[in-house]
This record gives structure tokens, sequence and C-alpha cells, in this order.
């Protein structure tokens, strides 16, 4: 069966040419022949009076043909725009439970240290015979940077304000979460209406969308972005081009993990092996 398709001036695409409507019916019968559903057309312009051409076999659907394609793209817009949505909540609430994380260890850190002074000060007190002179004022002087590391990290830890951070990316990821919803659901709607209003409300989404992004003053890094792609790595693959070796997955998983709390480790292990050789010189 062969379709011809008159492609006129008429529309509510701007008034485009027929060229463009020409260009955009091709790319919705490419789409319709990938399902195997598509007749056999012909595209061009209506034949004058004056042509052999019988007019009996051009049909106008130059309307039909424009909002379709409208459509699909507005489809393809709000569907770009929830998963937008959807990427910048997972990445925030990765972000959020990433210093969530950190406030903890600070914590931890901070009373262990302040325990770790009184522990040795103790030692000191009660086995300064046993551990001589020498180890003796080692204690002492890592006892002085026990206690300038607690001045250090408290100061640090209260400027840097992770809890209130992660609480602030944790109520805007959800907010996000709540619109990406509102973007679904729109979506649904678009399929069976195309009046001028339901490009207004898109861009009330899009809109709304980069307000609620602004809101929050503090962003997520790249690397909780590259976390959630790591975690959500079966839709990436299945949608995208993206490719997750296992190399890339175990850095992306072991940088998440550490990248807040690797110097509160690091000071944890130098009191481990301190406090280690000082038992040891004891017994």
């Amino acid at each position: 069966m062969k379709v011809k398709f008159i492609l006129s001036n008429d529309s509510i695409l701007s008034r485009p040419t027929p060229t463009v409507l020409s260009d955009r019916c091709r790319t919705l019968h490419m789409r319709s022949c990938a399902s195997g559903s598509a007749p056999d057309i012909e595209y061009g312009s209506k034949p004058s009076s004056g042509e052999t051409a019988e007019e009996e076999d051009w049909t106008d659907i130059s309307g039909v043909v424009s909002l379709y394609s409208w459509s699909l793209i507005m489809k393809d817009f709000l569907e770009g725009l929830s998963k937008s949505a959807w990427e910048t909540s997972c990445a925030r609430y990765n972000a959020s439970r990433r210093l969530k994380i950190r406030e903890i260890f600070s914590t931890i850190s901070i009373a262990l240290i302040g325990l770790s002074g009184i522990a040795l000060s103790l030692i000191q007190s009660s086995f300064g015979d046993v551990l001589g002179n020498s180890f003796n004022n080692l204690v002492t002087a890592f006892s002085i940077i026990l206690s300038m590391l607690l001045i250090i990290i408290s100061l640090i830890e209260w400027g840097f304000a992770a809890g209130a951070k992660s609480e602030a990316l944790f109520r805007n990821a959800e907010l996000l979460n709540e619109h990406e919803r509102k973007i679904k659901l729109y979506i649904g709607k678009v399929e069976n209406d195309n009046s001028s209003d339901s490009f207004e409300q898109a861009d009330v989404l899009r809109d709304e969308y980069e307000k609620i992004k602004s809101t929050c003053t503090f962003n997520h890094s790249p690397l909780d972005h590259e976390y959630h792609k790591i975690v959500r790595q079966r839709f990436y693959i299945a949608n995208t081009n993206e490719n997750f070796g296992l190399i890339r997955s175990i850095k992306g998983r072991f940088s998440y993990a550490i990248s807040s709390i690797w110097g509160y480790l690091l000071v944890w292990v130098l009191v481990f092996i301190f406090f280690c050789k000082v038992i040891d010189k004891v017994i």
C-alpha cells in the first residue's frame, strides 16, 4: 500500500515549511518501520491542477503529523526532565548519607581522642618507672599531639557543618523525588492532550525543577553521582552506551565509602599503633 501525504504550512508548529514537516514525517515513518506497521509513504506537496497526478490519491494530514510530532517531542523532553530529577535526587541522597557518616565518625573520633589522652595520662602516672624516661617523654609528646588534634578536628567539623548539610541535601532530595513522580504522572496526560496549555505546563515543570534544585545551597559531588550510576548500572547499561567494568565498580564504591572518613581512619590507626607500643612496653 502506498500513502501520499500533503505537507502544508498550516499547522501548530509555528508555521513550518513543507521540508521541515517532511523530515519529521520521515522520522515518524522510521519509528513505525521499526515496529513493522508502517505503510509505504511518499512525501511531498500536493500537485498543482496542471500536473497529471490524481489529486484524490493525496491526503492532507499535516495537522495530525504536527500534533503527533509535538507529542513525541514533549514526551521526550518530559522524560529527560524526569530522569534529571531522578538522578539529582539519588545523588543528593548519597551525599546526605556520606555526610551523615562523616558526622558520626567525627563525633566518635573526638570522643576517642579525648579518652586516649586521659588513658595515656593514667598510664604515665601508674607505670612511669616501667616506661623509662625516654619513652615517658614520647608518651607526653603524643598526648600533646592528641590534644592539638582534638581542638583542630572540633574546629574543622564545627565550620564544615556536615550534619546541617546532610539534612539540607536530604530535604532537597525528597522534594526532587516528589517532583519526579509529578512529572511521571504528567507524561501520561501528554499522550492524550496536545493543547497549548500542555506546553505551558511542561515549561512550568521545568522551571519548578530548577527552583527546587536551587533551594539547596549545598550541591552533591561527582562522586555521589558516580556511586548512583554504579548502584543503578543495570538501568544505564540498558538505556545508554556506558560501560561498567569491575574496576570502575570497585573504585566507585571504595571511593564513596572512604572519601569522607579516610582522615579519621588514619588517626585511629596511628593511635592504635601507639597504644600497642605502650601496652607492649608496660607488659
